[in-house]
C-alpha cells in the first residue's frame, strides 16, 4: 500500500501557478498507507473563487482536481479561466503548501476565526470536494444509517448476544461494550448474490444522493484560526482490483477520506490516502486502474455535519439533531474476512495478501481526528511536503 501525494496546480486570478506535493513514505518499505481507498473516483473540485483544474491519469484510483467559482455551467465544470497544462496523479496522501494559498488571499473571503461551534464554518463548505464516479463502476456511494438495516454485529462470525435491536445510529457505540474493536458489522445477505443494497445510490443530475446521507463532515477547530476538515465518504462495499483474473480485496463497507487543514479560512494542505507506489507510474502492469468523467458526485449535497473536540473525544451535531453516537463506534463497518474454509474465499497460489474478500474498515473514530501534522501519524514514518509536482 502506498502513501505519497501530489496535489494541486494551483491557477489564482493574476495566473501564477504553484505546485506542491505531500509524500509519507518509510525508509524501510516501498509503500505505506492506512485500510481506505478510493474506488474508481475522481475528485472534481473545490468550491473556490480561482478556477483551476488538474487532470488525472487514466486511473480508477486517481482525482480530478478542479477548483472553481459558483458560476458553472451544468458540467459542474468552471466558467473562469482554466490552468493551462495538466498534471497527472496517483490517489494519495497530498498536500498544498500554504504559500499556494496565499495568493489567493485577497481574493477569498474571511470570517471571524475564534472557534467554530454554532454554524459549519463557511469555507469548510466553499472548498468541500465534488467527486467523478467512474462510469463503469457499478457502486455508488450508500446510506450510512442503512448500512445497520442490512447487517448484523458479529465477533468471531458469531452474532453479538445484547446488542441493542435495531441497531441504529443513535445506539451503534454500545458495541464497544460487547467485543469493541472485534465487532464486524456482517451482512445479513449472502454478498455473491450482489444483494441490491450492495450498490447504494447513484447522484443525481445536481451530484445528490438523494434519500442517502453518504458523506460526514468532521470539523476540529483547533483554535487561532487552525482548523482541520475532514470529508468522509460511505460506500456500502468496494470491488478490489482484478489480478490474474481474479479480483482481491473485495469488502462489505468502505470508508474513504480526505482533510483539508486551514488557517483563518484559507486552506494550506490536504491529505487523501492511497495505495500506490510514491511517485510511481508505469504504463502499464499487472494492475491497472481506470478513471473517467462517469457521475458526478457533490458529497456534502447530502451529508451530516459535526465539530469535533479532542480533549474531551466528543462530537456536536451543526443542526442540532443528526445522531452523534454511531461516531463513537470502534469496530468495523463490514464482514470479517472469510477463512479459508468459507467457499466464498479464493485465494491465488494461497497467498494471504491476495485474498478475493478482506475485512470491512473502521469508521471515522479511526482516522485521527486531532492529528499534528497534515498526514496520519504512523510509526517510523515521516510527512513530507515536497514543492515539486509529482506524478
Amino acid at each position: 500500500m502506498g502513501s505519497y501525494g501530489t496535489f494541486l496546480s494551483q491557477e489564482t486570478r493574476q495566473s501564477v501557478s504553484l505546485v506542491s506535493t505531500c509524500q509519507q513514505c518509510p525508509a524501510n518499505r516501498l509503500a505505506h498507507g492506512d485500510d481506505v481507498h478510493f474506488p474508481k473516483v475522481s475528485l472534481h473540485g473545490f468550491r473556490d473563487g480561482s478556477g483551476a483544474t488538474l487532470h488525472p491519469p487514466n486511473t480508477e484510483d486517481s482525482y480530478k482536481v478542479l477548483l472553481h467559482s459558483p458560476e458553472q455551467n451544468s458540467s459542474g465544470k468552471a466558467n473562469n479561466a482554466r490552468l493551462q497544462g495538466e498534471g497527472e496523479w496517483r490517489r494519495s496522501i497530498a498536500t498544498l503548501t500554504s504559500t499556494t494559498f496565499q495568493l489567493l488571499a485577497a481574493a477569498l473571503p474571511t470570517e471571524n476565526h475564534k472557534r467554530q461551534t454554532a454554524a459549519v464554518p463557511s469555507y469548510v463548505l466553499s472548498y468541500a470536494p465534488k467527486i467523478w464516479l467512474q462510469s463503469q463502476d457499478p457502486y455508488f456511494p450508500s446510506d450510512i444509517g442503512a448500512q445497520l438495516v442490512h447487517t448484523k454485529p458479529e465477533v468471531n462470525f458469531n452474532v453479538v448476544n445484547g446488542a441493542p435491536n435495531p441497531l441504529t445510529l443513535d445506539n451503534l457505540a454500545s458495541l464497544n461494550n460487547l467485543g469493541g474493536s472485534n465487532v464486524y458489522l456482517t451482512s445479513v445477505d449472502d454478498v455473491t448474490q450482489s444483494p441490491a443494497w450492495l450498490k447504494g445510490v447513484k447522484p443525481d443530475s445536481n451530484g445528490k444522493t438523494n434519500g442517502a446521507k453518504s458523506c460526514t463532515v468532521i470539523v476540529n477547530d483547533h483554535g487561532s484560526g487552525n482548523v482541520d476538515a475532514y470529508y468522509l465518504y460511505f460506500y456500502a462495499f468496494n470491488q478490489g482490483n482484478t489480478v490474474l483474473g481474479q479480483e482481491i480485496g473485495d469488502h462489505v463497507g468502505d470508508w474513504e477520506h480526505n482533510m483539508i487543514r486551514f488557517k483563518n479560512g484559507i486552506p494550506q494542505s490536504i491529505c487523501t490516502h492511497d495505495h500506490t507506489i510514491p511517485g510511481l507510474n508505469l504504463p502499464a502492469g499487472p494492475i491497472e486502474d481506470h478513471c473517467d468523467q462517469g457521475t458526478l458526485w457533490d458529497p456534502i449535497a447530502n451529508a451530516y455535519f459535526y465539530s469535533y473536540d479532542a480533549p474531551s473525544n466528543s462530537f456536536k451535531a451543526y443542526d442540532g439533531t443528526s445522531p452523534t453516537n454511531w461516531l463513537q463506534y470502534v469496530g468495523e463497518w463490514g464482514d470479517q474476512q472469510y477463512p479459508d474454509s468459507d467457499r466464498r474465499q479464493k485465494k491465488i497460489f494461497g497467498i494471504a495478501v491476495t485474498a478475493k474478500y478482506t475485512s470491512g474498515p473502521t469508521g471515522p473514530e479511526d482516522k485521527s481526528l486531532n492529528r499534528a501534522d497534515v498526514c496520519p501519524p504512523r510509526d517510523n514514518t515521516a510527512c513530507f511536503v515536497s514543492p515539486i509536482l509529482r506524478p
